[in-house]
C-alpha cells in the first residue's frame, strides 16, 4: 500500500517522516519536537527550532500521514502510514543527498 498523498509531501516532510518511523523502530515511541529539530540541525548544519518541526508535522497532518494527538504530551505523534511504506519512503530519500537542500 502506497503512502496516502506521498506526491504531496515536500523532500524536508519525506525525510522527516522517514526520521519519526526510524526513531519510532529504535525507541518504541516519536521523537520530540526538540529531537527532530536537532537532528535535522546537525544534518543540514543549520539551526531548526521546534515551531519548524511542528510547521512540517501540522502540514502533514493535513494530509492524513500522521495525527497530532491533543493530549499535549511532548510525544504526541501518531503515524498513520503502514510499516512497509518505510521501505518507499526510504527510497525516495535515502541515498540522495536531499538532506542538504533547502527547503
Amino acid at each position: 500500500m502506497a503512502i496516502k498523498n506521498l506526491d504531496k509531501l515536500s523532500e524536508i516532510q519525506k525525510r522527516l517522516l522517514f526520521y519519526i518511523l526510524c526513531y519510532i523502530d529504535t525507541f518504541g515511541y516519536p521523537p520530540t519536537r526538540g529531537e527532530m529539530a536537532e537532528y535535522f540541525s546537525i544534518a543540514r548544519k543549520q539551526t531548526f527550532s521546534r515551531q519548524w518541526a511542528e510547521y512540517h508535522l501540522q502540514a502533514m497532518e493535513k494530509l492524513g500521514v500522521l495525527r497530532i494527538k491533543k493530549d499535549k504530551t511532548r510525544r504526541d505523534i501518531e503515524v498513520l502510514v503502514e510499516k512497509e511504506d518505510k521501505a518507499i519512503l526510504e527510497r525516495e530519500t535515502v541515498g540522495t543527498n536531499k538532506t542538504t537542500q533547502n527547503t
